[in-house]
């Protein structure tokens, strides 16, 4: 009697030790040790992990894939002994092993999942470390038959303790098609052929022709130049505005975290009238954005190498299809969208041109107040874009930059004035006063 109450008590504390189930890597095992020898064992799926016993209290358990299963227990008299969940997951030993060794300082915890998938968590240096960590999970679980295999992920849940910005600089520019003489090029059309996209490095502009240029483009420098001379772009694309070789439309400044999304619309909306169909007769104003739309992901790669992901879509009002609603005639949108990843160093320009097909001259003389809209209105008003003499060119270039960490200053902060002298200050810069 004092044995079965014993046994009753070990059997439960046994229960109690693997109520949370057991979590095994694979192609690991674990020993279950029971109270009763006689029984019955089996596994829910054994797909998942195989047992084996020596009819003895011990019960041997290796694990095959990722999954989860149930072991049961079941004594002579058909009562359940044990039901104990098992979790097997992917190893990540290796994984953390081979973390430790290409980032030794980076605080990283590896957690591997029933689901099949690794998280990486923790908080690293820089991006290009947290990509190397990625990558290298991505190739562990590979290996072991997970990401790509058995449908497992890297969730990566990394943070950068110092995130890197990257700064776009854009400019929209309406460029005179025969500068190609001033740059000694023969064949500019190669080069910016009107109604097809066009995504190059803006840089090895040198003697030679367009289609030369265009073949180097990839492996181009920061720098333009002919014979030896050589110039940053930006400098050259102000040379040429003040020179009234080209035409500056705008210059807009985007900011955007690494591997954030920046987004600039050149261009407006339209309205259009949309039925109401629970209203006879009733109508409402809809705005639809048309115009040069552009977006950029920027990722900072390594030291200041940027992966920029450009997504170009380009909305032309067009007459074609047109409807009328109401008594008032509604365009339709011809839209075209072009994405491309391009990978340069900080400093160094890429354009895109060819945006705007030659239709769109013959829908500016049709469609009015289309030279009212922002910065295209003023491509849209040029007498030389009418008469195909110009082409619009976007010039964008991201600069890595990094936050202070001294608090900045204007050259007055500090200065102390007298009385007499900050009046008259103040009296000479309006809307601007120096307190002592």
């Amino acid at each position: 009697m004092v044995r079965r109450i014993w046994g009753c008590i070990l059997l439960g504390f046994c229960c109690l030790c693997y109520a949370d189930g057991l979590t095994i890597s694979v192609s690991h095992g674990q020993t279950i040790h029971t109270m009763v020898a006689n029984r019955t064992i089996f596994l829910a799926d054994p797909s998942v992990a195989d047992l084996t016993t020596n009819n003895s209290n011990i019960i041997y358990i290796s694990a095959k894939k990722v999954g989860t299963t149930t072991l049961y227990v079941v004594d002579l008299h058909g009562i359940v002994e044990m039901k104990t969940p098992i979790h097997v997951v992917n190893d990540v030993d290796e994984l953390k092993e081979a973390i430790s060794q290409i980032a030794p300082h980076e605080n990283i915890q590896v957690v591997s999942t029933a689901s099949n998938n690794v998280m990486l968590t923790g908080e690293v240096s820089s991006p290009d470390v947290a990509a190397h960590i990625e990558a290298l999970a991505q190739n562990t679980m590979t290996n072991q038959g997970g990401s790509g295999g058995g449908g497992g992920k890297v969730l990566n849940f990394m943070r950068i303790s110092k995130p890197a910005q990257i700064y776009l600089q854009v400019k929209v520019v309406e460029l005179e098609r025969d500068i190609s003489h001033w740059l000694g090029l023969n064949d500019w059309s190669a080069l910016y052929q009107s109604g097809s996209f066009g995504i190059f490095a803006a840089s090895t502009m040198g003697i030679g022709t367009a289609a030369q240029m265009a073949a180097g483009a990839a492996g181009a420098t920061t720098t333009t130049g002919i014979g030896s001379a050589t110039w940053n772009i930006n400098a050259l694309i102000d040379a040429m505005d003040q020179n009234q070789l080209l035409t500056v439309l705008a210059e807009p400044n985007l900011t955007a975290m690494s591997g954030s999304k920046a987004t600039f619309l050149a261009g407006g909306e339209f309205p259009i009238l949309v039925p109401q169909g629970n209203i006879s007769g009733s109508t409402t104003v809809e705005y639809k954005k048309f115009g040069v739309f552009l977006e950029f992901v920027p990722t900072l790669i390594e030291g200041d190498l940027i992966n920029l992901k450009v997504r170009t879509q380009v909305s032309q009002l067009s007459t074609e299809n047109q409807v009328e609603l109401s008594g008032f005639l509604v365009p339709s949108l011809t839209t075209r969208t072009a994405e491309t990843t391009i990978q340069q160093h900080s400093g160094q320009s890429f354009e895109i041109a060819g945006l705007l097909q030659n239709n769109i001259r013959d829908v500016i003389r049709k469609i009015p107040g289309l030279g009212d809209i922002p910065v295209l209105g003023q491509l849209f008003k040029s007498h030389n874009y009418t008469e195909n003499k110009t082409e619009l060119v976007i010039i964008v270039t991201p600069y890595l930059v990094k936050p202070s960490d001294q608090p900045l200053a204007t050259p007055l902060d500090g200065i102390s004035l007298k009385a007499l002298d900050r009046t008259a200050y103040n009296h000479l810069v309006p809307n601007s006063y120096i307190m002592e």
